[in-house]
């Protein structure tokens, strides 16, 4: 009898472990899509490359931003970064910052050739985005 008892306890745990476990899980992010990626690059005289990449968001909810990772090679550095905005039609360049201000971009360069880009822009539901990296690398 004790271990019926803990067959039907041990099933009953195990089944309801599946049933919270199999939960879909929301993050707390914005909703957004990405409607293009376009990128450029160009071989230049010293071997270096001119990248540009343009990435276009539509976003269904608030944001403070968007956040873009670019994977390196350990011998490969990011130079001259610049980071434009396109709004409404309208292009603004943005400058680096640390201030977490509107319209404003962050780099860091992790080891192992990670950086990592944040740009700050406040972003209403609805709207659509294009961030432009441009860089040597």
């Amino acid at each position: 009898m004790k271990r019926i008892t803990k067959l039907i306890t041990f099933c009953t745990m195990l089944i309801s472990f599946l049933i919270i476990s199999n939960q879909p899980v929301k993050a707390d992010g914005p909703d957004y899509d990405i409607t293009s990626v376009h990128v450029k690059a160009k071989v230049q005289s010293n071997g270096s490359l001119q990248m540009e990449r343009r990435i276009s968001y539509s976003f269904n909810g608030k944001a403070h931003g968007v956040f873009y990772s670019q994977d390196l090679e350990d011998y490969q550095t990011l130079e001259q970064p610049k980071v434009a905005i396109i709004s409404k039609g309208k292009t603004q360049q943005i400058k680096k910052s640390k201030s977490n201000a509107n319209n404003t971009y962050e780099l860091e360069h992790y080891s192992g050739g990670d950086y990592d880009f944040r740009i700050y822009h406040r972003i209403k539901d609805g709207s659509k985005l294009t961030v432009v990296y441009r860089y040597l690398n």
